[in-house]
């Protein structure tokens, strides 16, 4: 599986084969400067330091392959990209093409890695060995950063499903000293968020 290049006739030493530009490559600037979620970003890398950038990358890629899903499942219901605005904004994922060719489960490309182990797997293999506190250790790290990323992500991902609520219900009668209600918060991981961001760090960390 994956991809690939072979020289087809003698190279010389110091000879460029092939330039990439830098737009054409996913970057932290993509995650900072990012329509929907550059500014929360931006927020958490001042509040976490130089080592909030994977976390951050992370999330970027998350939420645009979480995207990116959403716009293919309405693609095999039927839907068109010219729809709506919603579908047409799905459509221009920056890197669409390039997202569908990254491994984000396990044995997707041959890939392997111990985030996309179960526990008692990491526990038969690795415990006793050096690579155990590790492992732990990266894969707590992730549940952790998930749990971080939730609050940034899941708003646009609700949203682009249609889950999200952006009317102000303020419907029955109060008394005027009666005080409106607030709004429900839900820390509920958004579904596939998970699997996501642990496909995103092994991604960025491959």
């Amino acid at each position: 599986g994956g991809y690939g290049a072979f020289a087809s006739e003698d190279v010389s030493r110091g000879e460029l084969l092939m330039k990439i530009p830098r737009k054409c490559c996913v970057t932290l600037d993509d995650a900072l400067n990012d329509n929907e979620c550059g500014a929360a970003f931006q927020g958490l890398m001042k509040k976490a330091g130089p080592g909030s950038e994977t976390v951050i990358l992370a999330g970027y890629l998350a939420k645009e392959y979480l995207l990116l899903q959403e716009y293919e499942r309405r693609i095999a219901e039927g839907s068109s990209p010219d729809d709506d605005s919603e579908m047409r904004r799905l459509s221009k994922i920056k890197f669409g093409p390039y997202l569908r060719t990254l491994p984000w489960k396990r044995g997707v490309n041959a890939q392997e890695h111990v985030l996309f182990w179960d526990n008692d797997y990491v526990d038969t293999l690795l415990k006793g060995s050096l690579a155990y506190e590790d492992a732990v250790e990266i894969r707590s790290s992730v549940t952790y950063a998930t749990k971080i990323l939730n609050g940034i992500i899941a708003p646009v991902v609700r949203k682009a499903r249609g889950e999200g609520d952006d009317s102000d219900d303020d419907s029955g009668f109060r008394f005027p000293w009666q005080p409106k209600p607030e709004k429900e918060s839900s820390n509920e991981i958004l579904d596939g968020l998970e699997d996501a961001v642990r496909g995103a760090f092994v991604i960025c960390l491959s």
